[in-house]
């Protein structure tokens, strides 16, 4: 009997945290808004994402270069110039139900905005919660936390489609939205970031 039971909160639990998982970031990077998570695209595997902010476009596409290794890229179009990004990010460990997952990385590889480097940490907690922080460089210097909390339909995915709320604090600025899943693996965007409401879709197979 305890068996049974323990076997379905460990379901409960991986149900109710891995709804959010390998999602192209703004930056390109898996990650929540702006900030990178310690997960990565699958082996082989990728991601997509279009966005609309204010006064800019964004485009960006991550892919699973081998097990544990993404790379990944961001174009950003302005009104007067275009920026384009490329990111790598190693997960050094992988999450377990007892254990932090963490990973390393380089956002912005070239240096075409600003060079930046991160350590991250990610746990999923009980009630669909998961937690982010991490350290770096440029953009990440002061650290940061994230806070995302997965929304899960109990009563049938009819009643109302599976939604991430998430929640950033990055170098004294909050950044907020939220991820709805419109079919399997493709999720519409919503939020402000970097004092920007945009919009986007992703699509992470």
């Amino acid at each position: 009997m305890f068996k049974k039971i323990f076997t379905a909160l460990l379901l409960l639990y991986f149900c109710q945290n891995n709804l959010g998982l390998a999602q192209p970031s703004l930056n390109g990077a898996t990650g929540l808004l702006e900030l990178p998570t310690a997960d990565v695209v699958k082996k082989e595997s990728f991601g997509i994402g279009v966005y609309s902010a204010d006064d800019v476009k964004i485009r960006n596409m991550g892919y699973g270069l081998a097990e544990k290794l993404e790379v990944s890229f961001a174009n950003e179009k302005h009104d007067i110039e275009q920026i384009n990004k490329f990111n790598v990010k190693y997960v050094l460990l992988s999450e377990t139900v007892l254990t932090p997952g963490l990973a390393v990385g380089i956002n912005d590889l070239t240096g075409k905005s600003e060079r930046s480097t991160f350590a991250v940490v990610s746990k999923g907690l009980p009630l669909g919660f998961r937690v982010h922080a991490g350290i770096g460089s440029g953009d990440f210097e002061k650290g940061f936390v994230a806070l995302e909390k997965n929304i899960t339909p109990l009563l049938g995915a009819n009643v109302f489609p599976s939604t991430t709320l998430l929640v950033e604090y990055n170098d004294d600025n909050i950044n907020y939205g939220m991820r709805m899943s419109i079919v399997p693996d493709l999720k519409l965007n919503l939020g402000r970031s970097d004092h920007k409401t945009f919009i986007g879709l992703t699509y992470a197979k």
